[in-house]
């Protein structure tokens, strides 16, 4: 299972670098919280090269442990343009290209916060809660369900790690693949730059890529 998966996430990579369609997101935000807002964007294509990389104003203010990690500040972000100001170039970034995202359902719930609050400025929508998550607009649904996301790149690196954690609460009539999962790994090179993590996304699939 182990050798399987590392040379299927192997694959993956080699997949994704071929690609010239192929690109690398990340955000940076106010925390970690379910309502945080983005402050830094990013999109590079799979060759390094810059596509879309800019300060978003969150609109509010960013804590000071959050600026702690990214060094991103207030006075950085005042002048910055906002998602909506942003919104039409993230579109045009993202068009026909496969997405690649380091902890992919972060950044796309980040994503999906930020364009219902696009949204809801132009368009009545109730924001009430469920299951203890604000709805998101059907608009930011639709924006999201029209790109091309590829499957989760901290997830295939943790795959090719191989780092497995065994579920010893898991029943030993289950599944071997059902009584454990592959450890989560931080993403080597890190700078908390959103340019900066697209790079080091960038050379984790390589390595990966240029494995037996």
């Amino acid at each position: 299972m182990l050798r399987q998966d590392r040379e299927a996430a192997a694959e993956w990579a080699r997949r994704i670098l071929d690609a010239p369609a192929s690109v690398v997101l990340d955000t940076e935000t106010t925390g970690l919280h379910d309502g945080a807002r983005i402050v830094e964007i990013a999109v590079l294509g799979v060759d390094g090269s810059v596509i879309l990389d800019s300060l978003v104003n969150p609109g509010a203010p960013i804590p000071a442990e959050a600026t702690r990690i990214h060094r991103i500040t207030d006075d950085m972000v005042k002048a910055a343009p906002t998602f909506s100001d942003l919104l039409v170039p993230l579109t045009g970034a993202l068009l026909n290209r496969k997405v690649v995202i380091y902890n992919r359902d972060f950044d796309k719930r980040r994503l999906a916060i930020e364009l219902h609050h696009h949204y809801r400025t132009r368009w009545v929508n109730l924001e009430k809660p469920r299951n203890g998550r604000r709805r998101i607009h059907p608009a930011a649904r639709a924006w999201l369900a029209a790109q091309s996301w590829e499957d989760c790149a901290m997830q295939a690196y943790a795959e090719w790690c191989g780092d497995w954690t065994w579920d010893y609460e898991a029943r030993d009539n289950e599944p071997l693949h059902t009584q454990g999962d592959y450890r989560w790994q931080r993403l080597p090179g890190a700078g908390h730059r959103a340019a900066d993590d697209c790079r080091a996304v960038i050379d984790v699939l390589k390595e990966m890529a240029g494995s037996a």
